[in-house]
């Protein structure tokens, strides 16, 4: 059932050096078993009988580890196996010992029945089973399923880690399931992918399917005929295979991790395979989660949550103001700070995004903090307690928060604060929080006069004289447009310069759903058509009146007969378009170096 409903892939969130940590300890344990092989608790360590089972055991293990690991070779296995099984009875032959001499010392595997091991008579005793106490155990019968699934997972997971491929977990699962329940009429036990052999057979054949089937047939053939065809294994060999994967396991994450793993990593490693050993497998990985849960919520609290820090000197929204406004704005832009917070928002980071604001140039007036929280996954209740805190700070040394791009996951908190809180203002995107930040900073700081008045002061700037604006403004030809009229076409031919003397004229585009994104919104004052002027081709989008909008308008035309007849007065025209054009240029520079930053 898990593998149908594919839920399989949870084992994934198990951190990678709590697998590491069961690969460390399934080394440890599979070098006891070797130990208890080769090594009879009942005689001497340094008995003939002794040294005959352990020395060709260790150096069969020592010789298959450095010779897979400095040559990997993996025909190199079966070789090893057939050669030691050969020299192994060639000694028993010269040496004229017995099958049984060297049964009954150990040297081979134990004495196995000569019958079948299956008896099918068994299946009658279903029909005379309790099944009230069977139905009782059902708690038990979950437990074991449970317990069976999560180590499949699990050693799915670490088995993928150690032969370097992505196994699929769910068709692991059921296949598991199916396996399972075609052994129950034999009396098999509740199994599923088991470690050792896996990686014991793909270490001797690759990732074929031909020795997987040899060790079903040959477990097969035991069981129907007896184990008595296993009496020719040498001791030594079995428990010299099992040195050498306990001996990779301990060198590949014991000793080659050391450099490849962090040290809280590493640490974390070590003391997952000691869990293991000491708790037992499910305790130590619950243990070893935990402690790299805690471990990953320590080292994302040290990651800096705001993505860019700046004020409106550098970043401004997407109205373009007259000189007169801009210059304020560059005067007094630091007043107001923006900061792009991402990612998940709890305790271990909201502190320091939501005190740190207002700290970062304490020789600054602070009027509005601005957060922009588009790239924010998900709020906690502390972030919300952080922010109320902030806003706490605010009313009292009058600065002003401002929240863009609230996404969903946070309404509700955010919500709450703005209820409770005159100092919290919410805006659904970036460049509207900011455009709503500007226009009170040009109320604090009021310095723009009408519409014309701000061109006008533009023009002398950039002429120089108020007689030089007259004859470069006696070229131009005035119109007016009302409210939704179209000034420029998308696609249209260059058709010239545009001075806005009074309203605003919006620049924008339709998207390929059919919906229209504003550009930019230029008021009194701004210059545009100027890059389509000078590149040719088509204009890159459309230009509509807000409301009613009167505007210069010089055609290309009319700027080449200028430039044929007059062409001292023509050059003021171009350098008001370059002026243009530069403080564009500059002021996405800096902001590039902002971000950048």
């Amino acid at each position: 059932g898990i593998g149908v409903f594919r839920l399989g892939s949870l084992v994934r969130y198990i951190p990678y050096p709590v697998i590491g940590g069961f690969l460390v300890a399934t080394g440890v344990l599979i070098l006891d078993g070797a130990r208890a092989i080769l090594i009879d608790d009942g005689s001497a360590l340094l008995s003939f009988d002794s040294v005959m089972r352990w020395l060709p055991g260790l150096a069969i293990g020592f010789a298959a580890f450095l010779f897979g690991r400095f040559r990997r070779s993996r025909g190199m296995l079966p070789w090893l196996i057939a050669g030691s099984l050969a020299v192994t009875h060639l000694v028993f032959t010269v040496s004229g010992i017995s099958l049984a001499t060297a049964e009954a010392r150990g040297w081979l595997l134990g004495s196995f029945s000569d019958g079948s091991l299956w008896d099918p008579s068994v299946l009658g005793q279903v029909a005379d089973a309790d099944w009230a106490a069977v139905l009782g155990q059902g708690g038990a019968m979950a437990t074991v399923v449970a317990v069976a699934a999560i180590s499949l997972m699990i050693k799915v997971h670490a088995i993928d880690q150690a032969a370097g491929e992505d196994i699929d977990v769910d068709r692991e699962l059921f296949i598991a399931g199916l396996s399972t329940a075609a052994a129950a009429p034999v009396g098999g036990m509740p199994g599923y992918m088991h470690f050792t052999q896996t990686l014991m057979l793909r270490r001797l054949a690759g990732p074929h399917r031909g020795p997987a089937l040899v060790a079903v047939l040959t477990t097969g053939l035991v069981m129907i005929v007896g184990g008595s065809i296993l009496r020719i294994v040498p001791t030594s060999l079995i428990g010299g295979l099992l040195v050498y994967l306990g001996i990779s396991f301990l060198v590949e994450w014991l000793w080659d991790m050391r450099s490849r793993l962090e040290r809280s990593d590493y640490a974390l490693v070590v003391g997952a395979g000691g869990a293991v050993v000491v708790l037992g497998f499910l305790p130590a990985i619950a243990l070893g989660t935990v402690v790299a849960v805690v471990l990953f919520v320590i080292r994302y609290s040290r990651v800096d949550a705001v993505r860019h820090s700046y004020t409106l000197k550098v970043f401004r929204s997407s109205i373009e103001r007259p000189p007169a406004q801009a210059e304020v704005l560059e005067e007094v832009g630091d007043e107001a700070i923006v900061l792009e917070v991402h990612g998940f928002l709890f305790f271990g980071t909201a502190y320091t995004v939501f005190t740190g604001p207002a700290m970062a140039n304490p020789g600054r007036t602070l009027r509005f903090v601005i957060f922009d929280l588009s790239r924010v996954t998900g709020v906690d209740s502390s972030a919300s307690m952080a922010l109320a805190k902030l806003a706490r700070r605010g009313d009292t040394e009058g600065f002003e928060i401002v929240l863009a791009g609230v996404p969903a996951v946070a309404a509700d908190l955010i919500a709450q604060l703005e209820g409770n809180s005159g100092v919290v203002h919410r805006f659904p995107s970036l460049d509207a929080a900011v455009e709503w930040c500007e226009e009170r900073l040009l109320e604090l700081h009021p310095r723009h006069g009408t519409g014309e008045e701000d061109l006008m002061r533009f023009l002398d700037g950039v002429l120089g004289s108020s007689e030089h604006t007259a004859t470069v403004l006696s070229y131009f030809t005035r119109h007016d447009y009302q409210p939704g009229e179209i000034v420029i076409e998308h696609g249209a031919a260059a058709s010239g310069l545009y001075l806005i003397e009074s309203g605003n004229l919006t620049a924008r585009l339709e998207t390929a759903d059919g919906e229209l994104v504003r550009l930019r919104t230029m008021q009194p004052g701004t210059l545009i058509g100027e890059i389509s002027l000078y590149l040719g081709g088509p204009t890159s989008a459309e230009v509509v009146a807000e409301g009613a909008a009167s505007v210069y308008h010089l055609a290309p035309e009319a700027l080449a007969a200028i430039e044929q007849s007059d062409p001292a007065a023509a050059a003021p025209i171009h350098r008001m378009a370059a002026r243009t054009l530069a403080g564009r240029v500059l002021h996405a520079e800096r902001a590039l170096r902002t971000f950048r930053s």
